[in-house]
């Protein structure tokens, strides 16, 4: 077998396992970030006296309603200042709608 034809060989065989390699690793890079994607987290407690709404830890709320909750049963007002963590929009606004209307 010549020379070359060993080289060819080699390069081709090279060339698959780099391929494949490539392959398996952004099937990797494309699962890691499937399981990593933040979820968008909400948090429903008092702002300025006022029910609010907070996203992913945000300093500033992204709603405030005007629903005070000095007019709250006690209950209600000490879950609202500790902070109600919801991880979807559905429950939100089942939330919000308990505490504003």
């Amino acid at each position: 077998m010549s020379k070359r034809l060993k080289f060819s060989i080699f390069s081709l065989i090279c060339v698959l396992c780099i391929g494949t390699l490539f392959v398996n690793l952004n099937k990797d890079v494309e699962k890691y970030e499937k399981e990593n994607i933040q979820k968008e987290i909400f948090i429903i407690k008092e702002y300025e006296g006022k029910i609010a709404v907070f996203k992913n830890e945000d300093s500033k709320p992204t709603t405030v309603y005007e629903s005070y909750i000095s007019l709250l049963p006690e209950s209600d007002r000490i879950r609202i200042q500790k902070g109600i963590t919801v991880d979807n929009t559905n429950d939100l606004q089942k939330i919000i709608e308990d505490y504003t209307s």
